[in-house]
């Protein structure tokens, strides 16, 4: 048996680590209806939106700065390169757990996708469509 199941969501002994808890869980978004849903993978843009939003415009806070390991490979790259590294049944376990996080936001599943692991379709359509499947079960 895989060692990634076991631990899977944070969940070890019993003891939630909210760190790993699908998002989907956490801020409840067929229940909250949010005005802006910011994606890590987008975080610098995602970010400077909501500064521009909030009436922000100091260049200092902006997060328009890019580590070093950043420069080097790409979040995509090291994504792919990390899925592809995982045992099949590594990955099918963690989309199973993560699944309505995937449905909810529009993740791509397939490592092989030209969007992945990027949203593939627009966030309102997923979020409406996983919304209504969950109501429906």
């Amino acid at each position: 048996s895989s060692g990634i199941n076991a631990e899977y969501g944070g969940v070890k002994h019993g003891i939630v680590d909210r760190h790993w808890m699908p998002q989907a869980e956490i801020c409840q978004p067929c229940v909250v209806q949010y005005d802006f849903v910011g994606f890590f993978e987008h975080l610098s843009n995602d970010t400077n939106y909501i500064l521009d939003q909030v009436g922000v415009h100091d260049e200092a806070v902006r997060a328009d700065k890019r580590s070093q390991a950043s420069q080097l490979i790409s979040t995509t790259q090291m994504t792919v390169e990390l899925f592809n590294a995982l045992p099949p049944a590594d990955v099918d376990a963690m989309y199973q757990f993560y699944k309505r996080d995937f449905l909810l936001f529009g993740y791509d599943r397939d490592v092989n996708s030209p969007t992945f692991p990027f949203p593939a379709v627009p966030l309102t359509e997923c979020a409406t469509d996983a919304c209504a499947a969950q109501g429906s079960s």
